[in-house]
């Protein structure tokens, strides 16, 4: 819904309660042993945007949450930068986006 522009980026920032979660504690790896490396990477991309759309709105405290996970986690990389979903001209810029917002957390410890 987000790729098709039902779901606008405030949204996403608004349902981080919801969707945030599904990137952490084991879910990811979850989605990929039961599911598929498809279904993973679909999960990722709408955490991906919803960490950059959070970001972009000042909701730090789960962007803080998520990075250090994130950082943590280092087997979980490839289903977010590296997904088969991500469009790579139009998903440059966030993909960009969270790398930056990812790598600053680890940098600065927030």
């Amino acid at each position: 819904m987000f790729k098709d522009g039902i779901i606008k980026r405030i949204d996403l920032s608004d349902m981080f309660r919801e969707i945030v979660p599904l990137g952490m504690s084991g879910r990811m790896q979850f989605f990929y042993a039961y599911y598929s490396k498809y279904d993973a990477d679909c999960v990722g991309y709408l955490v991906l945007q919803t960490i950059v759309s959070c970001e972009r709105y000042h909701n730090e405290d789960i962007v803080a949450s998520f990075a250090a996970y994130y950082n943590a986690h280092p087997e979980i990389h490839r289903f977010f930068v590296e997904s088969n979903r991500i469009r790579r001209i139009i998903d440059h810029r966030a993909v960009k986006k969270f790398e930056e917002i990812c790598s600053s957390y680890a940098d600065t410890g927030k």
